[in-house]
């Protein structure tokens, strides 16, 4: 199953507990494969270098950067030529959709609103960390794996 993770759902996934833990465990696993952009990396780091996050990044013993070359060890980036404007409200998150669409990814992860707010307009699933975990489960109960 392919999918591309929003940067809140991974920045969540690696300081905290939870759903987006949960889908960092599939990744790790290898039961799922994720797929980014350069644009998104960037965009990563950025929010990484970010003065809230530099408690976290002490217990991890780790820099921004150290932690967006691990994350790259685990996912599989592609090169986005073209973005589509889709999201008015937040024109960064264009990246995520053309990511998308480029990968074929079966889902976006994502906690953003302006992302969750518009997936009625984009072909591929946006869900939360939440809803992708209750679907894999669902998936797993009815077909016996995935």
């Amino acid at each position: 199953m392919r999918i591309i993770l929003d940067t809140n759902t991974v920045i969540s996934g690696l300081f905290w507990r939870g759903k987006p833990f949960e889908v960092l465990e599939l990744v790790r696993s290898g039961k799922v494969e994720v797929y980014t952009s350069e644009a998104m990396l960037e965009e990563l780091l950025d929010v990484l270098q970010r003065p809230k996050f530099s408690g976290r990044l002490a217990l991890l013993e780790s820099s921004p950067q150290e932690v967006v070359n691990s994350w790259i060890s685990w996912v599989e980036v592609v090169e986005v030529a073209e973005v589509e404007k889709v999201v008015i409200s937040d024109p960064d998150d264009d990246q995520i959709i053309a990511c998308a669409k480029l990968a074929n990814a079966d889902f976006i992860i994502s906690g953003d609103t302006d992302l969750l707010n518009i997936k009625a307009e984009v072909i591929i699933p946006i869900v939360s960390a939440d809803e992708f975990i209750d679907i894999l489960a669902n998936y797993t109960d009815n077909s016996g794996g995935w």
